[in-house]
């Protein structure tokens, strides 16, 4: 692959662009149409075009993973479920070419950045949505973004500390399963990280604070058992406006644009209120001092 030709697989198009691999789905794009609300076939309409506009989304938009994942939630669309997918699905067609790119990075301080967030009872079946971004960051903050998802928690929360529990969690079993596959392409054991901007959630995993519903035990245990071990290198408390994750969990009008942010630049400004200073020789994500 050359600045003068791209691949293209399964619909996608890579593409080399001033040294950095870019990924869209213009093929698909061009597939995609607006639904018509009352017409004879607007449910196949909003079925198929929901379909279609989801997988560009799983592939190369992320900054579109909430709106799908909340079409989806609806079986039977009425006048408000069309105009928002129709929203999504406009914003796509007028951008056809864009999706995420892959900059050069540091291998020798190459780590895992998981950030994770929850949005308590937002859907409109009173369920949580859940939002986690795996990436890759070095030393200079260079951060690429190799695994997201936003999907409604299949379990009954009762908290946000519930729901944002649970997002850490699965946030983690991916991470440590694409750790596996790097730390043996790399040869070299890889450190990750966890970022939330839930102080309870924070707390929870690095002091002694116990959880009074019994349900969060086992994951919460599990996750300080792996933060003990050292296979999970740190945990950081960031402010709100700094979550990328926030973006998979909200409409894109409600959320705080770092997401956007680190699609258009690959990078990120991160000033974590706390984190646990360590006494070990694990490399480190050396946090930015707050200002």
């Amino acid at each position: 692959m050359n600045e003068n030709s791209a691949l293209r697989f399964n619909g996608a198009t890579i593409s080399r662009r001033d040294d950095c691999i870019h990924v869209s789905q213009p093929e698909q794009v061009a597939r995609v149409r607006t639904v018509v609300a009352g017409a004879e076939d607007s449910l196949e309409q909003y079925i198929s075009q929901r379909a279609r506009g989801a997988y560009i989304a799983s592939i190369c938009r992320p900054d579109l993973s909430f709106a799908f994942a909340a079409a989806a939630q609806h079986s039977f669309p009425g006048p408000t479920e069309f105009k928002a997918l129709n929203n999504a699905l406009t914003t796509i067609i007028e951008t056809p070419e864009n999706g995420i790119r892959f900059v050069p990075q540091d291998p020798d301080t190459l780590r895992f950045a998981v950030f994770i967030d929850a949005s308590f009872a937002n859907n409109s079946d009173l369920s949580s949505q859940l939002g986690i971004i795996v990436t890759l960051m070095d030393g200079e903050g260079t951060t690429n973004i190799v695994h997201w998802t936003s999907a409604k928690c299949k379990r009954v929360v009762r908290s946000v500390l519930a729901a944002e529990l649970y997002a850490m969690a699965h946030g983690f079993d991916l991470a440590i399963a694409m750790k596996a596959a790097i730390d043996d392409i790399l040869d070299r054991p890889m450190p990750l990280a966890m970022y939330t901007d839930s102080k309870s959630l924070y707390d929870s995993l690095v002091s002694l604070n116990t959880v009074t519903e019994k349900r969060l035990l086992i994951d919460l245990r599990v996750l300080r058992e792996s933060y003990e071990r050292r296979e999970l290198a740190d945990v950081f408390w960031i402010p709100a406006e700094q979550n990328p994750a926030d973006g998979l969990t909200k409409p894109a009008a409600k959320a705080n644009g770092a997401l956007n942010r680190l699609i258009a630049t690959n990078r990120l400004e991160l000033t974590p209120n706390a984190w646990v200073v360590r006494d070990d020789n694990v490399p480190r994500i050396a946090p930015r001092q707050p200002s």
